[in-house]
């Protein structure tokens, strides 16, 4: 996922900053990207300040990922929830139930449709 959306903002290949550690290094034109879990950044873990939901900041990086990661909606869909999970695999990020919530998601729906 971070692949994909460092590409929404530029085409050069990130560095990799302990690939640096120990030399002088001197950039005329760089980008570094928020820390994971920084406090008030635009993206990852991002608290809702007041007064940012729905300005035109928000507005524009939400639809400039969409449009660069060439994600598009057709509709809403009135009849349907659409739910989409973003698994990791790392130790601290895994959803240790997912099997069981995907399961319960299909049961839940499929029962919905029989209505």
């Amino acid at each position: 996922m971070f692949g994909d959306t460092w590409k929404a903002f530029t085409d050069t290949k990130p560095v990799e900053l302990t690939a640096l550690a120990g030399r002088r290094v001197c950039f005329r034109n760089v980008l570094f990207p928020l820390l994971a879990r920084q406090r008030f950044g635009l993206y990852y873990n991002m608290p809702l300040e007041e007064g940012c939901s729905g300005s035109g900041l928000m507005h524009a990086f939400v639809h400039h990922l969409l449009y660069r990661l060439n994600v598009s909606q057709v509709g809403p869909s009135l009849e349907n929830v659409r739910l989409t999970i973003l698994t990791r695999s790392t130790q601290f990020r895994r959803i240790l139930n997912l099997d069981e919530m995907v399961v319960l998601h299909h049961n839940h729906a499929a029962k919905s449709a029989d209505k």
